[in-house]
């Protein structure tokens, strides 16, 4: 949200009080909750791929760089995944 008012106070020309009204009318807790909740279960996602891959690592060398490629692709298509159920989750709680 500074980010947004920086932009909008200095580049669009609006004052202070009315972006904040406007964020802040616009604002739900769903937005809130989400932004809470994916940062933490993405973490959690990279970080379990990343030992998952890594403590598996055979190779040498070689090895490495292929359990990195592996993670990270495992990590990203779990990300993209989880990023869908949560979203599905709570938008669901908002429309009924």
């Amino acid at each position: 949200m500074f980010g947004g008012w920086i932009i909008a106070f200095f580049f669009l020309n609006l004052t202070g009080r009315q972006y904040w009204h406007s964020v802040w009318s616009a604002l739900e807790w769903n937005d809130v909750a989400q932004g809470l909740l994916k940062p933490f279960v993405f973490a959690f996602v990279i970080s379990l791929m990343g030992c998952y891959y890594g403590l598996r690592t055979t190779g040498g060398t070689q090895g490495v760089g292929r359990a990195t490629t592996q993670a990270v692709v495992a990590a990203s298509v779990l990300i993209f995944i989880l990023t869908f159920f949560i979203t599905k989750i709570f938008v669901s709680q908002v429309v009924t």
